[in-house]
């Protein structure tokens, strides 16, 4: 929502301020997380959301091919969309 509202930029800054807050204890909820919240800070374009950025993660670390209509998933390094 924070990046649909005000930009990829902003909702990298809350995302970091959150996982260095001496206040919080991060607890990862799967061992991609981190892979995908470094897929979401580096994106070109600010149009993965962070779920998408997690499909990209997973599919790094699996076959590098997505299955989608989406655009937002094209031009994003390493990753084959289908069909082209």
């Amino acid at each position: 929502m924070l990046l649909a509202r005000r930009g990829l930029d902003p909702a990298v800054r809350v995302a970091t301020t959150l996982l260095e807050a001496s206040e919080l204890s991060f607890v990862p909820c799967s061992d991609i997380f981190l892979d995908a919240l470094d897929a979401f800070r580096t994106q070109p374009r600010g149009a993965l959301s962070f779920t998408d950025a997690a499909i990209v993660a997973v599919a790094r670390r699996r076959s590098a091919r997505v299955l989608t209509f989406d655009q937002g998933f094209r031009g994003v390094n390493g990753l084959a969309v289908l069909p082209e």
